[in-house]
């Protein structure tokens, strides 16, 4: 599995990634008439982070480190302005809008000063640093259900902001989601065991083999909770990730998928693949961006089947008794989904090469 590098597509030729364009983007699908909401934002390099705040203030990050607003409306709608850059990394950054307009940046793990960091930029001011958390995973929080003989190992990948102010950072090579104030103060949301994921027929002797979650995937509810997503390690099977559900206020929390309905985190959902971003919305509905429906390990293989690009947004309702995909084949390895205020969903991607931000249905 990889842990620091959850997917190892820029070298697999899935995807041929393209430069940095201006940061003025131009409409993929123009609006009708003036006060209409774009339907796309084109013109991107590999947007991954994407977020759209409570007040409707939307920002996109690109491959180059940049990130930008995004404007849905009004005359200068389907385009985006810089606001802000960190260094480039293997993949673009994420993003998330704080009930306060602030917009906390996210670095994924690699060599450079900049990688593994959390930053913040208030309305008005320029972006600041909030705490390395590589750096911190390092020296704090040694992943204490390891497989990979590398417990230090750090991967910062999801963000999320809750109605308190502090974001939330889903490590992706620790397995766990960490609580982090605006002073860079840092607790321990959760740690993720790893599940035993059933092998297929004909198999090794071993029925089963131990896999690490892989916690990519991480946002706040109206009330507090915070919910987990895992892209899940090696094998990495369709239909072995899972979504959890720890308690608002909870830290030190334990999601096990041996006893899933004990304690303060409990699995909220099963049967999903590769998840790499979640939003809630409208109802207490839930979303789940899938990077892709064969699995990630399908993409990284040295002949990628037909298809295996193709990932998914899926809608599970509040009771959680019905799932929808949303855009279903149009959604490329997309790398977050959010939801706005008017309750429209839209997804970013690829997260390599040419892209756009995009509204599924």
């Amino acid at each position: 599995m990889i842990r620091s590098r959850p997917f190892a597509l820029a070298c697999a030729g899935l995807v041929s990634v393209a430069m940095a364009g201006t940061a003025t983007a131009t409409v993929g699908a123009s609006a009708a008439e003036s006060g209409a909401t774009a339907a796309r934002v084109g013109g991107l390099n590999g947007p991954r982070g994407f977020d759209i705040g409570a007040s409707g203030l939307t920002v996109v990050a690109e491959a180059d480190g940049t990130i930008s607003k995004a404007f849905r409306f009004g005359d200068r709608r389907g385009t985006t302005k810089k606001i802000a850059s960190v260094g480039p990394e293997f993949l673009a950054p994420s993003v998330a809008v704080g009930p306060d307009d602030s917009v906390w940046v996210l670095t994924v793990g690699g060599e450079s000063s900049s990688s593994g960091t959390l930053f913040r930029k208030a309305p008005g001011r320029p972006l600041e640093k909030v705490r390395n958390i590589s750096a911190w995973v390092a020296k704090h929080h040694p992943d204490p259900y390891d497989l990979e003989k590398a417990p230090t190992e750090s991967n910062p990948y999801g963000v999320a902001v809750g109605r308190d102010g502090n974001a939330y950072v889903a490590d992706a090579a620790n397995n766990a989601v960490l609580r982090v104030s605006k002073a860079g103060k840092v607790a321990v949301v959760a740690e993720v065991k790893p599940r035993k994921v059933e092998l297929p027929e004909p198999a090794t002797r071993a029925a089963s083999v131990p896999s690490e979650a892989v916690t990519t995937a991480v946002t706040v509810g109206p009330d507090g909770s915070v919910y987990i997503g895992e892209l899940r390690g090696g094998p990495a099977f369709p239909g072995d990730s899972q979504v959890w559900r720890v308690r608002p206020g909870a830290t030190g929390a334990v999601c096990r998928p041996a006893r899933p309905d004990t304690g303060a985190c409990k699995r909220y959902a099963d049967g999903l693949t590769s998840i790499v971003d979640l939003d809630t919305g409208r109802g207490g509905s839930l979303y789940v961006a899938e990077l892709s429906k064969m699995g990630w390990m399908s993409m990284e293989s040295e002949t990628p089947p037909p298809g295996s690009e193709i990932g998914a947004v899926i809608r599970i309702s509040h009771d959680r008794t019905i799932r929808r995909e949303l855009g279903e084949g149009k959604v490329i390895m997309p790398g977050s989904v959010a939801v706005g205020r008017a309750g429209n969903v839209f997804v970013s991607g690829p997260i390599f090469g040419p892209g756009s931000i995009f509204r599924v249905r």
